[in-house]
């Protein structure tokens, strides 16, 4: 009968443990943040299509940076991200199509961050909108997962598409 009690218990114990460590302990530090990125310019046309109505974009290189408005720690581990995002789409006769791009930026302090990101774009407009999702790993860091929507909203002569998100498993302070 001690024995089934003892069992008993460990179990209970055992799943109330899992179930407090299920992502608990990520919604709890879990902070918003918002900012912009900001597109510095195209590097590389890629291997594919030039982006035109019916293309097939490849490996098309853009320069950029994270420039972070919010305020905390999670604004001030996203600021000033820079390098590369590689984007390829397949475009319709109206320059419009689903995006995806992957990405590994760095940092000041031996940070980066990498990741995906999938949505929908208009060339011919240059508007859109995309989820990109990453992990920062670096000095202190464990495991930081960042999420984040990023919007492009037109027309415009400032290549600057804003952005808010989540950062999540940032150390305790």
């Amino acid at each position: 009968m001690k024995v089934k009690i003892f069992v008993v218990l460990c179990a209970v114990l055992l799943a109330g443990n899992l179930l407090a460590g299920d992502g608990s302990h990520a919604a709890k530090s879990q902070m918003n943040v918002g900012g912009y990125n900001l597109a510095l310019g195209i590097t590389s046309w890629g291997s594919g299509d030039l982006p035109m109505p019916g293309g097939k974009v490849r490996d098309l290189t853009i320069d950029a940076q994270c420039i972070t408005t919010s305020t905390g720690p999670a604004a001030d581990l996203l600021n000033s991200f820079a390098s590369p995002v590689i984007m390829n789409a397949n475009l319709d006769e109206n320059m419009v199509g689903p995006v995806w791009m992957t990405f590994e930026w760095s940092k000041v302090g031996g940070f980066t961050w990498a990741g995906t990101c999938n949505g929908q774009y208009d060339f011919a407009l240059g508007a859109g909108s995309w989820k990109c999702e990453g992990n920062i790993q670096g000095p202190g860091l464990r495991h930081v997962e960042v999420k984040n929507y990023t919007v492009f909203p037109g027309p415009s002569d400032n290549p600057i598409g804003p952005f808010f998100g989540t950062v999540s498993g940032l150390p305790e302070d």
